[in-house]
């Protein structure tokens, strides 16, 4: 029954471990981080070069890159009337991942300005950078204003085709296309706990051998 347990909390906290490698940095794909602040909404993306290079080809000069960028980030309010982005810094950097090695991405600081403040809540995030032409690129997106968070993904809709702008509604109203994953908190919580229930009969384990 013990190594039933300590077998069950292995695989538990390496399944853990796994999603948290994974979604630390999503690599193929990219991440976008939106705040959401009393006049403007703040936001950081996480592009692989890679995937990037794939769609500009040689023209990936950081101006070309910022260029590329700003043109495929179009935000709007629910009636159409666009909004302001301006881009703050863009870098690109390189680093390494423990599953996916050395990798090398474009991180964009950027700002969303709105025409109006009642549309802080509910907007269209039109976002199509890179999977308009890399078609299994999807973009994770978290969301968050205060204490409320949610996320979402934009990837290429297979039955029509296209990418579908998508729907931010940081209010009472349900997101069609949001998708729940379990908070960053509960993830620790959970793997840490399997982690130390596993050392704990693990040393239980080797003092009963001894």
């Amino acid at each position: 029954m013990g190594a039933t347990k300590t077998k069950f909390c292995l695989s538990l906290a390496f399944f853990l471990w796994a999603r948290l490698m994974a979604f630390a940095h999503p690599m193929p794909n990219s991440i976008v981080c939106l705040t959401i602040l009393k006049d403007k909404i703040k936001g950081n993306a996480q592009i692989p070069m890679r995937d990037l290079r794939a769609v500009l080809g040689e023209q990936t000069q950081l101006d070309a890159l910022k260029a590329y960028f700003k043109s495929h980030v179009r935000p709007k309010s629910l009636n159409g009337d666009a909004w302001y982005v301006e881009i703050e810094n863009a870098r690109i950097t390189e680093s390494t991942h423990i599953a996916s090695g050395d990798y090398t991405e474009l991180t964009v600081d950027f700002w969303m300005v709105p025409t109006s403040l009642e549309d802080m809540n509910d907007f269209i995030f039109d976002y199509d950078v890179v999977c308009h032409q890399v078609v299994t690129h999807k973009v994770f997106v978290l969301m968050k204003r205060g204490e409320n968070q949610t996320s979402a993904t934009i990837e290429l809709d297979i039955p029509s085709e296209k990418i579908k702008p998508l729907q931010v509604t940081m209010g009472q109203k349900a997101d069609l296309r949001k998708f729940s994953i379990i908070g960053f908190d509960l993830i620790i919580v959970v793997f840490g706990s399997a982690v130390f229930y596993l050392i704990l009969n693990s040393k239980k384990s080797f003092q009963r051998n001894i």
